[in-house]
């Protein structure tokens, strides 16, 4: 059984029963995976959800020219695979691989798609998770309009913040890492780490492992 803490932390369970949530499980197959395998390939059949229980792995997409270009990180708890539950088939949008050694739960698309009908609060929580991915899509494209890496990054960050962050007393918080915002914003990691350091300088923004916190979008420029 996937740990307890995984299940009750991952948004696709937000709101299900403990008892539901057992269900779903149990008509899951659990699966290991070796850091650097391809779990799933852009442009196939979306045949299988996934959910990631231990480990960490990351959508990517292929250039024309080969290039591989990242993403979206995946840690425990989150869900990839998502066209699995639509209701006419379709293929996954992007890759997905595991980045170190990982375990997975897999559920074929008409087990997902029956749960889903018996429980439709697991379609409310993918769309919802559907929308953090569009949110990410918003900042990406509307930083391409800006120049210069610091007006790009901020912008990403700004527009993060407004879509998908978490209000607490001390700032916006964002669940994000160097490297995502890097991508997003089309700058280098060592680009963004920079920059994002000379922000906690002023006390813009606070950095801690895989998180953000914004304190004042007005110093980011």
């Amino acid at each position: 059984m996937v740990q307890t803490n995984t299940k009750t932390e991952s948004r696709f369970f937000r709101g299900v029963a403990a008892a539901h949530i057992a269900a779903v499980m149990k008509a899951g197959r659990k699966r290991r995976v070796i850091a650097r395998t391809a779990i799933v390939r852009e442009g196939s059949a979306a045949d299988n959800l996934y959910l990631l229980a231990a480990g960490y792995a990351r959508l990517f997409s292929v250039t024309d020219d080969g290039r591989k270009v990242f993403l979206f990180s995946v840690r425990p708890g989150d869900i990839f695979g998502a066209n699995a539950l639509l209701s006419e088939p379709a293929v996954y949008l992007a890759s997905t691989e595991a980045v170190e050694d990982s375990t997975l739960y897999v559920w074929p698309r008409k087990v997902i798609r029956s749960l889903a009908a018996k429980w439709p609060i697991i379609l409310e929580n993918s769309m919802s998770i559907a929308s953090d991915y569009l949110a990410w899509y918003s900042a990406t494209h509307l930083s391409l309009i800006r120049h210069g890496a610091r007006t790009r990054l901020a912008q990403v960050v700004s527009t993060l913040a407004k879509d998908i962050g978490t209000r607490t007393p001390q700032g916006i918080a964002l669940k994000v890492s160097n490297e995502e915002l890097a991508n997003a914003a089309n700058v280098t990691p060592f680009t963004a780490s920079r920059i994002i350091s000379s922000w906690q300088k002023r006390g813009a923004v606070v950095k801690g492992r895989g998180t953000l916190l914004l304190r004042s979008k007005a110093l980011l420029n």
